[in-house]
């Protein structure tokens, strides 16, 4: 649903949360786009693990966020994208970073885009490429945010 390649759908009411993946980390997210139906469809965005945190705007139409980064103590953002039954736009793609303390370089976590759900959560590589499944090799990969190691 909606992605690169398309627009969004109708009637999406879609909530998304990205923690940081190290304990240390604040999640960052620059906004490479962003366009919606002008005060009907609209993107929420709240400084924590839940859409009872602080928020941090909604933003509808060409109203691109930028670049925001958590100020909370878990370091994560909550994301809630809605749409109506109407006009439907290309949405929303951001890069995300999982920012570490001084003196360690940004972690790549992933690109997300307004057709990003949370029904499933996907699994990513460490260079920041999603994966189709859960991986079976031995390695460290990004789950929900969080890094698995798979022995």
């Amino acid at each position: 649903d909606g992605g690169p390649e398309s627009n969004y759908s109708n009637n999406q009411d879609v909530t998304l949360t990205i923690y940081p993946a190290t304990a240390d980390g604040i999640i960052m997210v620059t906004f490479q786009s962003f366009l919606t139906e002008q005060g009907w469809d609209y993107l929420d965005i709240y400084d924590g693990t839940t859409i009872n945190a602080p928020r941090v705007g909604v933003f509808t139409g060409g109203n691109n966020p930028g670049m925001l980064s958590a100020t909370n103590p878990d370091g994560a953002l909550t994301f809630h994208f809605h749409s109506d039954y109407g006009v439907n736009e290309s949405g929303w793609e951001a890069y995300v970073e999982n920012l570490g303390l001084p003196g360690n370089p940004p972690t790549s976590i992933a690109r997300v885009h307004s057709g990003t759900t949370a029904t499933r959560t996907p699994w990513f590589a460490l260079d920041g490429r999603r994966l189709a499944k859960k991986p079976t090799a031995k390695g460290v990969y990004l789950y929900n945010g969080r890094r698995i190691i798979i022995k």
